[in-house]
């Protein structure tokens, strides 16, 4: 009778520890992995929100803006967005790899007369590869503390800034870990008057999905990710009057 209990016992924590293991485990397919889905966090703000001509755009994130594990920035969704090239609106990335939200009181690089601010952190706040990486997470409260922080700084008068979630994920564990801190950002925006969405809207289409959204370590979007990542966001652009007007009084003649 013992036996057969401690039997049982075993097998119970053998099935719990391989349920562990498998939720650990990203999505893979052939080319990286795809993202664990999740109803969208609802948006805060306007939108399409209207570019002015000739005003930067800021973006501050980490390597999923930088582009560090595709080859760049000129791989990063910010690069690859259309709305601000046919506004003439300069795209400023300094998003890092590695980057958490800074301590409160850390100065940012925001030109004066940027037009809107993109804040994309939180994927490494929350350590969510947690005992198989080298990161401990970011308390939830100082990692909104230190992101609202981060918003103030941006704002400027006649500027706005956008918050988004940190993007979804390859594996069941780590899309857990972050969402407590996706909904943080979306609290903050609400503390501070910010915009915010979540990025994890653009995979709400009816596109079929050639490549996978993130790369085989289930954490950095790929280029294709990135590709629908810009695709998404310019849709919450609106461009000015006078650039549709001179869109539509230019467009050549068959």
């Amino acid at each position: 009778m013992r036996r057969t209990a401690i039997t049982g016992i075993v097998l119970i924590l053998g099935g719990a520890s391989a349920l562990g293991i498998r939720d650990e485990v990203p999505r893979w397919r052939t080319g990286g992995a795809d993202a664990i889905r999740h109803t969208p966090l609802s948006a805060i703000g306007a939108f399409p929100v209207e570019l002015a001509a000739g005003r930067p755009i800021i973006f501050i994130g980490d390597s999923n803006t930088a582009g560090t594990r595709i080859g760049g920035q000129a791989r990063a969704y910010p690069a690859l967005l259309q709305a601000p090239v046919r506004v003439g609106a300069p795209i400023h990335n300094q998003a890092i790899g590695g980057a958490i939200a800074p301590l409160a009181g850390q100065e940012h690089k925001v030109a004066a007369h940027a037009q809107l601010s993109v804040i994309m952190l939180g994927t490494n706040d929350a350590a969510p590869r947690r005992y198989l990486g080298r990161r401990d997470p970011v308390a939830l409260n100082d990692f909104r503390f230190r992101l609202a922080a981060v918003v103030r700084s941006a704002m400027r008068p006649n500027a706005s800034v956008l918050i988004l979630a940190a993007p979804p994920v390859g594996s069941i564990a780590m899309n857990r870990r972050i969402a407590p801190y996706r909904l943080a950002a979306r609290e903050v925006a609400v503390e501070t008057g910010a915009h915010f969405l979540d990025p994890a809207a653009a995979l709400d289409s009816d596109e079929p999905e050639s490549a996978p959204f993130l790369l085989y370590d289930g954490l950095h979007v790929s280029a294709d990710g990135q590709a629908r990542l810009a695709k998404w966001l310019d849709q919450k652009f609106r461009l000015p009057q006078v650039v549709l007007t001179n869109a539509i009084h230019n467009r050549p003649e068959f």
